[in-house]
């Protein structure tokens, strides 16, 4: 069903699904599982010592009546990311990544699936990428990625959630604090036969010592005010999308599910060394779940509009 979060979801994506950096769980290398801090414009074109680095992340969206259908429902979220960027060469860089997010939906006399008050509750969605950037002169970059993933309630078949994604990136460095770029990103679903394709441009413009204006490093768009090295401000929008297999011997057999969305969050982050930062947000997330059967024919569908969210990420580099 093609309604609003589908229509918010592509025109974040084309804001910004597309830099190595992104948070968990989306259509692009998750925010889920790459995540990192997003470089200076100066820093796209120079390759840098192996970089190990790691995030860990909670989030929790509070109970909301479905619009739909009967019920509530609220979510839990569990993420991990870890990596390493590697100069294979003096103009080549590889990430090689793998990440996993755990979600825990508590649904409350549901009517979302006929006969279950409870469709599902723990997902693991897993993921590995690799990504090349190469830093083709001083104004160019061009940026490679490949990614397998798997979405699946923990008793629904291994090979029904697998699927994978492919993205290519171009990055021009406009000046000492602008970059921009564009691209496309191709993934498969794993509730719908028809493949994700999503063009992506990106803009990262450091306004002065103090402000910025960037989508390299999260799927949608960021507003920073940093008043010091230590610390700084955000407002954001970001989308994020889940894809899972639902258990055989559940209310669905070999069905399949998506949810997607996007956040209005406002945040702040603690940079406590060059290595090491934590970073909280709080806002409102508006979302949809559509449910396929085994088929592939949609069977279900809701909205859930103005939940309530909280969250909070551990970042390091080693």
């Amino acid at each position: 069903m093609q309604r609003a979060a589908h229509a918010a979801l592509g025109i974040l994506l084309v804001a910004g699904g597309a830099a190595r950096g992104q948070e968990g769980g989306e259509a692009s290398p998750p925010e889920a599982v790459v995540s990192q801090p997003e470089p200076a414009a100066e820093e796209l074109q120079v390759s840098e010592p192996i970089r190990p680095y790691a995030r860990v992340g909670v989030e929790h969206a509070f109970e909301r009546r479905l619009r739909d259908v009967a019920g509530d429902m609220g979510v839990t979220r569990a993420s991990y990311v870890v990596g390493v960027v590697i100069p294979a060469a003096p103009r080549l860089d590889l990430d090689v990544y793998a990440g996993q997010v755990w979600s825990y939906y508590d649904f409350k006399n549901s009517a979302l699936i006929a006969g279950a008050a409870d469709p599902w509750d723990a997902v693991m969605e897993t993921r590995i990428g690799v990504e090349a950037t190469i830093y083709a002169s001083d104004e160019w970059t061009f940026l490679f990625g490949l990614d397998a993933f798997s979405g699946m309630e923990p008793d629904a078949e291994f090979e029904d959630s697998l699927g994978g994604g492919a993205k290519v990136l171009a990055l021009y460095n406009a000046g000492p604090r602008v970059v921009v770029g564009g691209g496309v990103y191709v993934r498969s679903r794993l509730a719908e036969d028809d493949p994700l394709i999503v063009p992506a441009f990106v803009v990262q413009w450091h306004i002065d010592e103090h402000w910025s204006v960037s989508n390299a490093g999260v799927p949608g768009a960021r507003v920073t005010y940093s008043p010091s090295a230590e610390y700084s401000f955000f407002a954001q929008v970001r989308s994020f999308f889940h894809d899972f297999v639902l258990d055989d011997d559940g209310p669905l057999p070999g069905g399949a599910a998506s949810h997607l969305g996007v956040e209005y969050s406002l945040g702040a982050a603690w940079h406590v060394s060059e290595r090491f930062s934590v970073r909280g947000r709080a806002g409102l997330q508006s979302s949809e779940i559509d449910v396929h059967n085994a088929a592939g024919v949609e069977v279900a569908s809701t909205e859930i509009n103005s939940q309530v969210f909280v969250g909070v990420d551990v970042r390091f580099e080693f």
